[in-house]
């Protein structure tokens, strides 16, 4: 909380608004409480503090995804392109076939 120059009551406030709002901005709330509006936060450290962990958050969500993507994507290429071999050589040696 000092690097925002926040004491500890105001830092436990703007961690408090940073999960309330990160929960409503997720679609989980049904509407968006007042104090998750920009006009609502404090031109104070609280400001750099919510916007700090919304950017936080928004890099490991972005990155859990890319990583998930990538082991997907890992998954189906390691039976794809074998499958596509063994069928291509199936096709090959039975050109009869359709």
């Amino acid at each position: 909380m000092t690097a925002y120059a926040l004491t500890a009551e105001q830092g436990e406030a703007a961690l408090a608004r940073l999960r309330e709002c990160h929960t409503a901005g997720s679609g989980v709330g049904k509407s968006v409480p007042p104090g998750c509006t920009n006009a609502a936060v404090a031109a104070s450290g609280e400001e750099k503090l919510i916007a700090d962990g919304v950017s936080q958050a928004n890099t490991r969500n972005y990155t859990s995804a890319f990583t998930f993507s990538m082991y997907v994507l890992g998954f189906y290429t390691m039976f794809i392109i074998p499958l596509t071999v063994v069928l291509a050589r199936r096709k090959r040696a039975n050109p009869s076939q359709s």
